[in-house]
């Protein structure tokens, strides 16, 4: 941006000079033109000397460290190479959980132009017969999967789903569902997804930019969409695997038959210059941020059957209404935190179920969700269920596992509160401050939701505070994650927001989810 402020200054006294009026009109038109492209290029090429070359010895190490953090991939057991960027993970993994969370940590790290998946995955080995029981009684005990006639054969540990659905969204929650299934090697997805509604190229279009406008994950200004014979294809630049992923997934409204990102590419930079994102920062109004709300509320298979009063106030979005599951309430607060603009959410949604099922039964539809799934282990958690509230008591090994396990309660039928009393084993590893500050700030650079260069670390007996500027309230939660992620033991955070606000938190450890 510089550079062009400067060519257009001195191009100005020379255009002055011109005494003939019809050339003076068209040398500023030329003027004008040059600017306009000039603006519209700067957005798509880094500013002058910000790129560096990031080492593929620095990514692996990055890689390699994330593995280490996450609680259900047992790191030990991959190999990590990278090759200009191109990152491969090979070796085993106990579960499909695990093998979908090592490819999406990798996807996270900048500098990362994509993932090759080479992991195997050795399960506990169940018999066919037991594994399809237990998918079949997942899919009918799901609020999105129970009403649709879903297929399922298993063959040598190894899933394969059929069917018809209305959505995407339909069709990949089925196969979530059945890669939590304990002991499973394999999900092939075949349902069909067969849209009730026939919709033009132009709808399609309209709504991918809207997903991807609306979405905190995404940076729109630089995609682009074209949609012919319902096929999507995004081209463009994004600045990591994870965002391009996520552009992927937000591509598949309804009517889209197929979805081709290979046209976007991954240059790490384009998330990484505060002056461009700032400079790009548009501030949404309330109105803006309400209609793209109850878009995301519209589209998610979870809450859309539901009437919910969406009000926004300051950017502060407040739920209304009733639903007649837990999953529900907790997935309209999860799209409304995704949705760019949205400082805060308050969700007043009430629970009711109609005929709920007596506690006995509540409880032992708990116990089998937690029998089948692939973390839990019914030996380390106690139930209780009074009054439709889950009562959930033991210890467990990580706060994932904690957190995870509130999310296998919390869609079990009939449940419409989960108390979570759930203990997790172990302590704070003590560290040096000087370490932690490293790590943390090893984190936020190579994190593709923050701009490092943007945020002060200071670090005194393990708590970290957090001081500088940061584009959004997204910005502002990713570089809380990264400072626990770096070994903080508290974070306090003092975050000026390009919006006006300021983001102040104070988090211990075990505020982490």
């Amino acid at each position: 941006m510089k550079i062009m402020k400067a060519k257009a200054i001195a191009t100005a006294p020379a255009l002055m000079e011109i005494s003939n009026p019809i050339l003076l009109h068209r040398g500023r038109l030329a003027l004008m033109m040059l600017l306009i492209i000039s603006l519209c290029l700067v957005s798509r090429i880094p500013p002058a000397g910000a790129v560096q070359q990031l080492e593929d010895a620095d990514i692996r190490m990055t890689v390699e460290k994330d593995l280490l953090q996450d609680p259900v991939v047992r790191a030990r057991r991959i190999t990590v190479e990278t090759d200009r960027g191109v990152v491969t993970l090979s070796g085993t993994v106990a579960n499909l959980l695990a093998r979908d969370r090592a490819m999406a940590a990798a996807r996270r790290v900048k500098g990362v132009r994509a993932v090759i998946d080479r992991l195997n995955v050795r399960a506990s080995m169940r018999s066919d017969p037991d594994l399809r029981t237990d998918i079949k009684n997942a899919l009918r005990s799901d609020y999105v999967t129970e009403a649709y006639e879903i297929a399922v054969d298993v063959d040598s540990g190894e899933a394969t789903l059929t069917g018809v659905v209305d959505s995407w969204a339909e069709k990949q929650a089925a196969a979530d569902i059945a890669k939590k299934i304990r002991g499973l090697q394999e999900v092939h997805n075949n349902i069909t997804v067969s849209s009730r509604f026939e919709r033009t190229d132009a709808e399609v279009k309209h709504d991918v930019q809207h997903r991807l406008e609306a979405d905190v994950y995404v940076d729109e200004r630089l995609i682009d969409v074209a949609v012919e014979d319902g096929d999507v294809l995004l081209s463009g630049i994004v600045g990591s695997m994870q965002e391009k992923w996520q552009a992927r997934l937000d591509a598949y409204v309804a009517g889209a038959e197929s979805v081709n990102v290979r046209a976007l590419e991954v240059k790490w930079w384009a998330m990484d210059d505060a002056d461009v994102k700032k400079a790009a920062y548009v501030p949404k109004t309330d109105a803006e941020i309400k209609k793209a709300v109850e878009n995301a509320l519209e589209v998610d298979p979870r809450t859309q059957a539901f009437k919910i009063d969406t009000r926004v106030r300051n950017g502060v979005v407040t739920f209304t209404g009733i639903v007649d599951n837990l999953a529900a309430k907790q997935a309209a607060e999860a799209d409304a935190r995704s949705t760019q603009g949205v400082r805060w959410v308050k969700n007043y949604l009430k629970v009711r179920v109609q005929e709920p099922p007596v506690e006995s039964e509540i409880h032992q539809r708990i116990q089998n969700a937690i029998q089948r799934d692939v973390l839990l282990s019914p030996r380390e958690i106690n139930i209780f269920v009074i009054d439709q509230t889950a009562y959930l008591y033991g210890n467990v090994d990580d706060r994932y596992i904690k957190q995870h396990a509130e999310e296998v309660v919390a869609r079990t039928p009939g449940v419409v509160a989960v108390s979570n009393n759930l203990m997790v084993d172990g302590s704070w590893d003590w560290r040096s401050d000087a370490e932690i500050k490293e790590d943390v700030q090893s984190e936020l650079y190579w994190s593709p939701y923050v701009d490092s260069e943007d945020i002060n670390v200071s670090v005194i007996d393990g708590e970290v505070l957090l001081k500088g500027v940061a584009t959004d309230w997204f910005e502002a939660e990713s570089a809380v994650d990264n400072a626990f992620q770096g070994g903080a033991r508290s974070v306090k955070a003092r975050l000026e927001l390009a919006s006006g606000y300021e983001y102040r938190g104070y988090y211990e450890e075990s505020d982490r989810r």
